[in-house]
């Protein structure tokens, strides 16, 4: 007997492995990020719905992307703005 929850979840884990694939095949960092990814992972599926993991998952790569490509670029762009000027 399946479950919404259940459909939930491998429609989640489908769309993530897409994601993968599109990542491995476009991305020459992605070696370098998985492992951080996989640790994001495991928590993202142990504090969150099912609907959120691949939204999640998205944000944490874009993340370690930057993290891997280095913050030059972006600190200069973002030098002395305010997070919170974000939510107003």
């Amino acid at each position: 007997m399946s479950t919404v929850h259940d459909f939930t979840i491998n429609q989640s884990a489908a769309m993530i492995e897409t994601m993968q694939a599109h990542w491995q095949e476009c991305d020459p960092d992605f070696k370098a990020a998985l492992p951080y990814l996989m640790e994001f992972m495991a928590e993202i599926a142990r504090e969150y719905p099912p609907t959120l993991w691949p939204q999640l998952l998205d944000m944490n790569y874009r993340a370690v992307k930057m993290v891997l490509q280095g913050f030059t670029e972006l600190s200069k762009a973002t030098d002395g703005q305010r997070l919170s000027s974000l939510l107003h």
